[in-house]
């Protein structure tokens, strides 16, 4: 099964630079804001933002709902989330909910003078962990709008702020805003000559969003271009203009890349050298070397220049590094691999029996094949499920293979994280001969010559648990809060990678 993931990261990529700007606000300092939410020209969704005052606190909401399709399945993706601070921005509390597929994910942070505690909840279960508080300054939403505001009024020509965003992360992020000229803009049916802000974020680097204030600093357009043929645009709107009937383009096979020639045998190729470089004809943008590419599994990288890089996958020399070793999150159990719910423990038991005598690697190629069988419903509808909705519905594509499979993984003790890169397919969703983006497991195997990590996909057949035709763009070990920055590696190459198979 053929990759999604990176539609889930785009919207989380597009919505954190999507609220640089203060709202209209009235004169008790509260406003409710709605917006069209559209890819490509195409109404996709909406956003709702909502700021009011509890007592002495101040409310934000931001509500976003949106529809993306993949082939002839639309998926709906729901996020909220509520962040409660004080009138001179202390954060006190933070909420938000996630819905990718059938399972609501459901994030708590309650914000102390010196920690953080994280609360998460899914499938009725809770994990809880406390994190320090960041040593950076970071302003909540209300505070960060309120800055925007008055640094406008005082006629800054570049803001710059930090702010704390829990989907990227317990590390604060710096946004700049940077006033460019100005542009005439039709919105809500009027032309109006708004300010022109180009907006970045310390994240993100080389994607820059573009921002239209009108008089009172009210953000009434933003637009985010994150790779060839996507970009997301955020229009003012009243409620029903907002939720008007979608209608979301196509993605996955837009991200497709076709090869001149099949390659034979894929499912059986055991090395492969490739020549990676960045399409000009896809317009300019980050380079190969902003990328990650990591050596790690069965892949070596060269990197040729920044235009060339030089792959070669072997899965009869795997990597050994001593830099590359697990750690306690490779252990872990979080929201997206939740090993202690015991639902997916009793998979691992019903798989792995106390008293078995297989090696790590064994138990590992047993997990796999249980997972490939497990997973009886092969299918594109399910938008990102976690480990503990995968073991109960037991559905799902290539990246419900792969969290389910490291979940299992860390139940049995074998430290694990997920690969994202691409994979080779002769034939999907209509195209031939294509590689296109995809998700598998590493399990860490300890050996008399110190450890590697081993590549191995669960969403592949039974007759081999991996191939040559497998290139990682970037891992991740899937704790709590990280995985967006993690996958923020494969932004750089989205829609604009070549690939030429040398060998």
């Amino acid at each position: 099964m053929l990759r999604k993931h990176f539609q889930r990261l785009l919207i989380l990529v597009f919505l954190a630079g999507s609220t640089a700007f203060a709202a209209d606000k009235t004169a008790e300092k509260e406003f409710d804001s709605w917006y069209m939410l559209m890819l490509q020209g195409q109404p996709s969704g909406w956003v709702h933002i909502v700021e009011s005052h509890d007592g002495n606190n101040i409310v934000s909401k931001n509500t976003t709902h949106m529809a993306l399709r993949r082939g002839p399945i639309d998926l709906v993706i729901q996020m909220s989330s509520t962040f409660v601070e004080t009138a001179d921005g202390k954060p006190i509390s933070s909420v938000s909910e996630q819905k990718f597929s059938g399972m609501v994910v459901r994030r708590t942070i309650t914000f102390e003078k010196d920690k953080m505690i994280w609360v998460t909840e899914q499938a009725g279960q809770k994990q809880t962990t406390e994190r320090p508080m960041p040593s950076q300054v970071w302003l909540p939403p209300a505070a960060a709008a309120r800055y925007t505001e008055e640094q406008i009024n005082a006629g800054k020509n570049e803001i710059q702020y930090w702010t704390l965003q829990p989907e990227a992360g317990d590390q604060p992020i710096q946004i700049t805003n940077k006033r460019t000229g100005t542009k005439k803009i039709e919105v809500v049916g009027k032309v109006i000559e708004a300010t022109v802000w180009k907006s970045s974020l310390s994240n993100l680097p080389g994607v820059e969003a573009v921002s239209y204030t009108d008089d009172r600093g009210r953000e009434v357009k933003s637009e985010m271009t994150l790779m060839p043929g996507m970009t997301f645009t955020m229009l003012l709107a009243d409620e029903q203009l907002a939720k008007t009937q979608v209608n979301p383009p196509e993605l996955m096979t837009q991200t497709f890349i076709r090869m001149p020639e099949p390659i034979n045998n894929p499912r059986q190729l055991r090395k492969a050298s490739y020549k990676l470089t960045i399409d000009q004809n896809k317009g300019e943008g980050p380079q190969l070397t902003d990328a990650s590419f990591p050596q790690t599994g069965y892949q070596y990288v060269k990197r040729q220049s920044d235009e060339v890089l030089l792959v070669t996958v072997d899965m009869d020399r795997p990597v050994r590094s001593e830099d590359d070793r697990p750690t306690d999150e490779h252990l872990a159990a979080t929201s997206i691999l939740n090993h202690e719910d015991p639902v997916v423990r009793a998979l691992a038991d019903q798989t792995l029996p106390a008293g078995n005598k297989l090696s790590n690697q064994e138990k590992a190629r047993t997990l796999r094949r249980f997972v490939n069988r497990t997973i009886d419903e092969k299918t594109l509808n399910v938008g990102f499920a976690t480990a503990s909705e995968v073991a109960r519905t037991k559905e799902g594509d290539c990246s419900e293979h792969a969290v389910l499979l490291a979940a299992l993984l860390r139940a049995a003790g074998i430290p694990s994280r997920t690969a994202s890169g691409l994979v080779y397919a002769d034939n999907f969703a209509g195209q031939q001969s294509i590689f296109g983006y995809h998700m598998w497991t590493q399990a860490w195997i300890e050996d008399e010559q110190g450890g590697y990590w081993m590549d191995i996909d669960a969403a592949i057949s039974d007759e081999s648990a991996f191939d040559a035709t497998h290139i990682t763009i970037a891992i991740s070990a899937m704790a709590e809060g990280a995985m967006t920055n993690d996958m923020i590696a494969m932004l750089p190459v989205f829609n604009r990678l070549k690939i030429e198979v040398l060998k």
